[in-house]
């Protein structure tokens, strides 16, 4: 694919994938754990990938905590955490001390019924960003099912029934930090694909995302996301298949079209705020992935699936 290809070439010499940019600068720890995720069991890309987690294990060593985070400057988060221990089990060192650590920091930022908030503990944090003393983190802090099923990915940290509980009646979960909810829904049905008991809320994430292909004005990120549930409910959509291989750039990526969002701390939720600042750098910002990493790994990802499911048998343009 074209795509692993662009992914690759944008690897920095020291191991790492950055995206996105914010106040603190750039993503990386957080996005090299996702990137490499999403990599993981394609053809060639083991050296990088190996070589991004050795990156991440120096990285914790530098920031002296026991997980991970948006990047070096940035406290760590229970999202982040959770993608570089994906990744560590792709990799085979899951069971390492680093990994079995980081695992075990993550039950400060676990609630009562299972869930995951961002943050847990929110003095780092809160230091971080200067809060005045008293200062609401009640949305940063809540229960978050996009994060609750990345964290998912990781052997036995969440829950199956957690994730089945946090679905909505139409057949999605809720994203905390994007401005669509595909990207969550496609975490919760790909964590949820080897539980029998959950084949029928597959089944109505599948239809939700069906439904939602219809609409003319999605990204090839959100396209991705849908390809991704309906691959997984069994009835993988060519059509918006064949969408992704034809809006592939020359270079091999993918036009951004992840929008993440910024809640103030305060925003339990984000869905009810309509001020949002296009490109902004702090809390009520919607960014895109400059760098089109983030939005390529998922398509990258999602393509390799429907290649699984045979909703795509290469022709046309080779991805």
């Amino acid at each position: 694919m074209a795509g692993v290809g662009f992914l690759l070439s944008r690897q920095s010499e020291a191991g790492l994938w950055s995206d996105f940019h914010l106040a603190p600068g750039l993503s990386d720890e957080w996005i090299t754990g996702y990137v490499g995720d999403r990599l993981a069991g394609v053809p060639g890309t083991e050296a990088a990938l190996n070589r991004a987690w050795s990156a991440l294990v120096d990285r914790r060593g530098e920031r002296g905590g026991r997980g991970w985070g948006y990047n070096v400057d940035v406290p760590q988060d229970a999202d982040s955490t959770a993608w570089v221990l994906r990744l560590a089990q792709h990799v085979g060192h899951g069971d390492d001390e680093v990994a079995v650590d980081a695992r075990a920091s993550l039950a400060a930022f676990r609630h009562g019924d299972g869930m995951l908030g961002t943050y847990g503990p929110t003095g780092d944090i809160a230091r971080f960003i200067d809060a005045d003393p008293g200062r609401d983190f009640r949305g940063w802090t809540a229960p978050h099912p996009c994060v609750t099923a990345a964290a998912a990915g990781v052997s036995g940290l969440v829950d199956a029934e957690v994730l089945l509980a946090a679905q909505r009646p139409d057949g999605r979960w809720r994203s905390y930090w994007w401005a669509s909810d595909s990207f969550a829904t496609a975490l919760a049905v790909e964590a949820l694909a080897s539980y029998p008991a959950a084949s029928s809320a597959i089944h109505r994430a599948g239809q939700w995302a069906n439904e939602s292909l219809g609409s003319s004005d999605l990204t090839a990120f959100e396209i991705a996301n849908l390809v991704t549930i309906t691959a997984f409910a069994g009835a993988c959509d060519a059509t918006a298949v064949r969408t992704l291989t034809m809006t592939m750039l020359a270079d091999g990526s993918w036009a951004s079209g992840a929008l993440l969002r910024v809640p103030h701390p305060q925003d339990t939720d984000p869905d009810a705020v309509i001020d949002w600042t296009p490109g902004g750098r702090v809390e009520g910002a919607v960014v895109e992935d400059l760098r089109r990493v983030f939005t390529t790994a998922t398509i990258v990802h999602a393509l390799t699936l429907s290649i699984r499911e045979g909703s795509w048998s290469g022709e046309g343009r080779e991805a």
